[in-house]
């Protein structure tokens, strides 16, 4: 996607590199860059206003980050954390406003990418009413479309939140489909042994 952008715009870009645990911003800061991700993960996360910490995604590359704030002048909507030491492109928000707000080929770039993000956030919003084993499947799934049959996991409160679903509810999943032969799990590994099995898990909460 990266390619789209003006190479004009690219040289006016840091590269920055974030240690696991580091925060590119924290919710209501005023921003001060939008982030381009290369390599790593991010968490995006925020505080409900009932109190409750809430996930609202795990950004692979080529994910970006500060996006609907550049546009809409607010603060910060969410905090955003290295989960894995991570590579960005970072553009001053200042640089973006005087000289890349009207520029047609910019512009189109984040009309593209806001369309794309758009198609893949729907099934995530639908996805709450589904059952606790199908959303479990589907991130599995994804996670196997990123990682292979082999997932490293985030841990356990991270997972919990982003698909709203009690830790101990996840452990007892995971090994009914241990037990299944669907899965191994070890630690924060998880092998997946019959993946049109799990497949099925999914389809069958749609």
């Amino acid at each position: 996607m990266y390619d789209h952008i003006p190479e004009r715009i690219i040289a006016r870009m840091d590269l920055q590199c974030y240690e696991k645990g580091e925060f590119l911003f924290r919710q209501d800061e005023e921003i001060h860059a939008v982030f381009f991700l290369l390599e790593g993960k991010l968490q995006v996360d925020g505080l409900h206003p009932s109190g409750k910490q809430v996930v609202f995604s795990m950004d692979e590359p080529f994910s970006i980050v500060g996006d609907l704030e550049l546009f809409n002048a607010q603060r910060v909507a969410a905090n955003v954390q290295a989960m894995q030491d991570s590579l960005v492109f970072a553009m001053p928000v200042d640089v973006i406003r005087d000289y890349y707000m009207d520029d047609p080929h910019f512009l189109q770039f984040f009309i593209r990418y806001l369309t794309q993000r758009l198609y893949l956030d729907v099934p995530l919003i639908m996805q709450a009413s589904l059952p606790a084993e199908t959303r479990l499947a589907r991130y599995l799934l994804l996670d196997c479309h990123n990682q292979g049959m082999v997932i490293r996991l985030e841990n356990r409160e991270s997972i919990s939140a982003l698909l709203n679903i009690s830790a101990r509810h996840i452990n007892r999943i995971f090994l009914r489909w241990s037990q299944a032969g669907i899965i191994t799990k070890k630690n924060k590994q998880v092998q997946i042994l019959d993946l049109q099995r799990l497949q099925k898990l999914m389809k069958n909460g749609t």
